[in-house]
């Protein structure tokens, strides 16, 4: 790619500026000469969603990138995945508008209903609100064992090399529509392995999660003590379930070994479900509701 053809890349995520997804796939980016930025956040922000930084400042700090990577402008975040895109956008590199912003690669999957919940997706959709094509990109975990009880992706390259791929392909012949993102979804296998690319439809299929109560720790005990206040301490457990996952659905994809590409838009449309926008259609305020309205505004 000719330095006159060379597009800008932002690349952001939700498990922090260190985690190996994103330093494989800024790897293999580098590699195939993107002009690159980084913006993400100082510590792990999964599960924040589209969420902003309202009522405290937003800390930015200049990081370099380790190894090969230390040549490409780098900033930590005290902030959340959202705030990495507008820190970037409206401050510190607003005159560097990216052709692309790319999220990832996320540790664990982005399917069905937690997508609600991902920080990975929140910052593509936050580049799509600003008008900027974004892809967000996510990978399985492997089977729990012994030597792996973290579960932590061990094919990053394969994610990486294909999520690439995609990003080549993007820029030679995909356009996508204002205000949509594709969402990508890697199975952790070798790269032999992957049957290929299928276009899927967001599922239905997520986390069976519940708190379940710890024990306070002896500093925490001593803390309720002196204070005279009892805390109670829970952590979040659950595991994905698939949930009558149609055949085009992200999360079958994924389990059969394809590489799962699903657009999603920022817009929520009851009116693109007839059956149920006919059904609330129907509601209506009450005249004595509407009469009490209009006679407060008159006093």
């Amino acid at each position: 790619m000719s330095a006159a053809l060379q597009k800008k890349i932002l690349i952001v995520n939700d498990d922090g500026i260190t985690a190996d997804g994103l330093l494989f796939l800024a790897r293999e980016l580098q590699r195939r000469n993107y002009d690159l930025r980084v913006f993400a956040p100082t510590v792990q922000q999964s599960g924040k969603s589209h969420s902003i930084t309202i009522w405290k400042s937003v800390y930015a700090v200049q990081h370099t990138l380790p190894g090969e990577l230390a040549g490409i402008e780098a900033y930590e975040i005290l902030g959340t995945p959202a705030d990495c895109l507008k820190v970037s956008l409206t401050a510190l590199a607003k005159d560097w508008i990216p052709d692309l912003v790319v999220s990832g690669i996320n540790d664990g999957l982005n399917i069905g209903l937690s997508n609600l919940y991902s920080g990975t997706v929140g910052a593509a959709t936050e580049a799509a609100l600003a008008g900027i094509p974004a892809i967000a990109f996510s990978m399985d975990h492997p089977p729990w064992t012994k030597d792996n009880k973290e579960r932590t992706p061990i094919h990053w390259e394969t994610g990486s090399k294909l999520g690439a791929d995609l990003i080549d392909q993007y820029f030679s012949s995909i356009s996508l529509p204002r205000g949509y993102i594709l969402n990508v979804n890697f199975p952790d296998l070798p790269l032999s392995e992957i049957k290929g690319l299928r276009w899927t439809k967001q599922g239905v299929s997520g986390y069976d999660e519940k708190f379940q109560r710890v024990e306070l720790s002896a500093q925490e005990q001593k803390e309720d003590d002196l204070s005279g206040k009892k805390r109670y301490k829970f952590k979040l457990t659950g595991s994905l379930v698939e949930m009558n996952e149609a055949t085009d659905g992200d999360y079958r994809a994924v389990l059969d070994r394809w590489v799962s590409v699903s657009p999603m838009g920022l817009l929520f449309l009851a009116h693109d479900f007839p059956s149920v926008y006919e059904r609330l259609s129907k509601l209506q305020l009450s005249s004595a509701a509407l009469a009490s309205s209009q006679l407060s505004a008159t006093t």
